[in-house]
């Protein structure tokens, strides 16, 4: 096996560690209810301004990502999603 590919497969299972011991030792309930909430937001959102779908798609999966990035343990990736999305906010 190559040096790059065991240096890729190390990080991963490093980060898979991460994120396990992530969600066995938070309760991710309270994060998921506003995630519902967001997607309702948009689905309210739409229904007066079709053209605001786009934006308001890429918002949801932002949050998802984010939601990810910060349980696997890559805080500084979050906040920068975090920043996307409120500059996402101000077009819409």
């Amino acid at each position: 096996m190559s040096y790059t590919k065991q240096t890729l497969e190390h990080l991963f299972n490093s980060n898979s560690k991460i994120f396990k011991e992530t969600l066995d030792e938070t309760d991710l309930t309270d994060v998921l209810k506003q995630l519902n909430s967001l997607i309702e937001i948009r689905d309210n959102v739409i229904q007066h301004d079709e053209e605001l779908e786009p934006i308001w798609n890429e918002i949801i999966s932002d949050t998802i990502s984010i939601i990810y990035s910060s349980t696997s343990g890559h805080y500084r990736l979050a906040i920068s999603g975090l920043r996307n999305i409120l500059l996402k906010f101000r077009r819409s």
